[in-house]
């Protein structure tokens, strides 16, 4: 197992943290043998304990953890997008529906990055300080805090809506610093971040 490999010294915890939130429908985190509430709140408490008892199990045999936070994702598919863009009449009519204040290769931060994903982002943030595992900001990579980008010079960063491509993932990578998170818990609690 990962816990007992002694040649396993760095774990990366990575995931769509805020996939399971359908509350309505009763989705969420749950503990093994619980039955789901359906309470949004309770799903989050459930995700913050299990996230901060498998970072503390990893750090306690001395694996360096790194949790990355979220890869923004996207109302549409920036492939398919992306490919429209060099059909010269799907060009120029996406120009004319999206005006001259939209560009191609982006989309608003705040439709890329929603609510659920911020909470979830804050979690992990908070149990990084508190157990010392630290951050990849995936979202700080490729987001500027208006827009985030799925595309650079026509190239995707995305398979999809939600997956990085293997471009994707070297820009992503190649920007985030892995730093200490105590001074961002530190921001969060004072209100300074949303």
């Amino acid at each position: 197992s990962v816990l007992e490999d002694p040649k396993i010294r760095a774990v990366l915890l990575a995931g769509y943290w805020a996939a399971p939130f359908s509350a309505q429908k009763g989705d969420g985190y749950i503990h093994l043998g619980e039955v789901p509430s359906g309470a949004p709140d309770k799903s989050w408490s459930n995700f913050r304990s299990g996230l901060e008892d498998t970072v503390r199990q990893l750090r306690s045999r001395r694996k360096e953890v790194i949790i990355a936070l979220d890869a923004p994702h996207f109302s549409g598919d920036p492939l398919i997008l992306i490919v429209g863009q060099s059909i010269p009449l799907r060009s120029r009519l996406r120009a004319l529906m999206m005006g001259r204040g939209q560009t191609l290769g982006q989309e608003s931060e705040t439709i890329a990055l929603p609510n659920a994903d911020r909470i979830a982002a804050r979690i992990v943030i908070d149990v990084a300080a508190r157990t010392g595992a630290r951050i990849a900001d995936i979202p700080k990579a490729l987001c500027d805090g208006k827009t985030c980008q799925y595309s650079v010079n026509g190239a995707s960063l995305y398979v999809d809506q939600h997956h990085l491509s293997s471009l994707g993932s070297q820009v992503a990578l190649r920007d985030t610093k892995l730093f200490d998170p105590l001074p961002l818990a530190a921001a969060l609690r004072r209100g300074v971040l949303e």
